[in-house]
């Protein structure tokens, strides 16, 4: 049962991952689109003229768009599909497992459409994943096979390939009876957002009606059939995969198709979304641990330009995000993975419990006043005060009575550290000459003005200070 929960607790992260991945700015503003699609135009051969391109992107732009709203219209609470009503906008939990889920929502008041979404995990490397969704031709090898009811293809073949990660496909099945055979002409058109380890596959179909140009389209008609003596269906969706890990993908599938049925039974519903859904899962996750690594005819599709570059891609831009990291003195160079990039501030006021400490060292001159700015790596509190009271003993002149008074000090401090003395019976006898030493540091530190030093140091040894000790001393202390 705890393992049952960690697994959906898992699919739950993926699925939030790929929710944020989705409402990134780079896959919700137009002309971010835009400027992904002709990128991903430039990078495959193009069929048409340079001057062609323009329109063809206009053209994927709006339809990546409205693929990429469809595909957050699924996010969100899991609890909030299950207790909102039944209109064009909500959606029906049909299946909730740990390892997958499929949801179905009817289509906009009035018109004929539906709309059929299925998400989850597949152990397997994306580009396995994605062959297997991509290569229509080899869906006969997986894809569930009913005989009551009757669902099965009975033809998948490629019609055109337009360029790389773009292609057409004839995919034909057979349905119970008294439906008729159905068929449907799509469109594959394949695009990469590696910076988020995804892959988006947008599936439509080719309607009978539409006016195909190359200059529009970036495809011509040559070679696609007309519908004779079949139903052609109606379908806008497709996919998205994203990387989990390297053997494992998130992926999530949607389609609004209209199947041109007059009246659409739930009992039809409840078979494709439970059964044909449900066991196409489990088939599509067998496909791709098993039959993509020992079937020959996938090993030949995985040697293709569009799977090849899909690894490239990923290859080359997981070692660029991870980047290298070299450390001199625990200090970080190179690059570092975003996710482990943390904003730190500097901050000026000493610190005891920490690492990091900051150093602010403030030095007057006659022109100027500078500053300079120490970072003490791995240093304890301790060890700042002693550093400032050695860089101001550099930076200054000290005179002889200051440093023989230091000495004494330095004396004290040691005998009192080794010898443990009681300062109550052994430093009363040294009272004066300790008093003498902290005027003198203070002095050296600059922590008192001069007129007190002065008034101190008069007060402490009246006998052996004169007007002209005092005139020196004010000398020896201009820092």
């Amino acid at each position: 049962m705890e393992a049952k929960m960690e697994k959906k607790q898992k699919v739950q992260e993926l699925r939030e991952r790929l929710d944020q991945t989705l409402a990134l700015p780079d896959l919700a503003n137009e002309e971010l689109i835009k400027s992904l699609v002709k990128n991903q135009l430039l990078r495959s051969s193009f069929s048409g003229k340079k001057g062609d391109i323009g329109p063809v992107v206009e053209k994927r732009a709006r339809e990546v768009s409205n693929f990429l709203e469809m595909l957050r219209s699924a996010s969100g609470e899991m609890e909030s599909f299950k207790t909102r009503g039944t209109s064009h906008s909500d959606w029906k939990i049909k299946q909730d497992t740990d390892h997958f889920r499929v949801m179905y929502r009817e289509g906009p008041y009035g018109t004929p459409f539906h709309t059929l979404l299925t998400e989850g995990y597949v152990d397997g490397p994306i580009d396995v994943c994605l062959c297997v969704s991509w290569e229509s031709t080899l869906y006969k090898k997986w894809w569930p096979q009913y005989n009551i009811p009757t669902f099965k293809i009975i033809m998948s073949t490629c019609l055109q390939k337009v360029r790389i990660g773009e292609e057409i496909f004839l995919v034909r099945v057979k349905v119970a009876w008294p439906v008729s055979d159905r068929e449907a002409l799509l469109h594959y058109f394949e695009i990469e957002y590696l910076k988020e380890d995804l892959i988006l596959v947008l599936i439509n179909t080719i309607s009978e009606s539409e006016h195909i140009d190359i200059s529009t389209h970036g495809f011509s008609a040559d070679g696609l059939p007309e519908a004779k003596d079949i139903v052609r269906v109606d379908l806008v969706g497709g996919f998205v995969l994203q990387k989990a890990s390297a053997n494992r993908s998130y992926f999530r599938a949607i389609a609004n198709m209209d199947i041109k049925l007059d009246f659409v039974p739930p009992s039809l519903i409840n078979f494709i979304s439970r059964q044909l859904l449900g066991s196409g899962y489990k088939l599509y996750q067998k496909a791709v641990g098993t039959v993509a690594s020992s079937d020959d005819d996938y090993r030949r599709a995985l040697e293709g330009p569009m799977y090849a570059r899909v690894r490239d891609g990923l290859d080359s831009h997981n070692k660029f995000k991870a980047g290298v990291v070299a450390t001199t003195d625990d200090k970080p160079m190179g690059l570092i993975p975003a996710e482990h990039m943390v904003k730190t501030t500097v901050e000026t006021t000493p610190v005891t419990e920490s690492s990091f400490v900051s150093e602010i060292i403030e030095e007057e001159t006659e022109q100027h006043q500078s500053l300079e700015l120490d970072q003490v790596t791995n240093a304890p509190a301790t060890n700042t005060i002693t550093d400032q009271e050695r860089t101001v003993k550099e930076a200054a002149f000290i005179s002889p009575e200051v440093e023989h008074a230091l000495g004494i000090l330095d004396s004290a401090i040691t005998i009192i550290r080794n010898k443990g003395c009681n300062i109550q019976t052994n430093c009363l006898s040294s009272g004066r000459q300790l008093l003498a030493s902290e005027t003198a540091a203070q002095a050296a530190a600059g922590s008192a003005s001069d007129e007190d030093a002065i008034e101190i140091g008069s007060n402490m040894d009246k006998p052996l200070a004169s007007s002209e000790a005092r005139s020196d001393a004010k000398g020896s202390r201009s820092v």
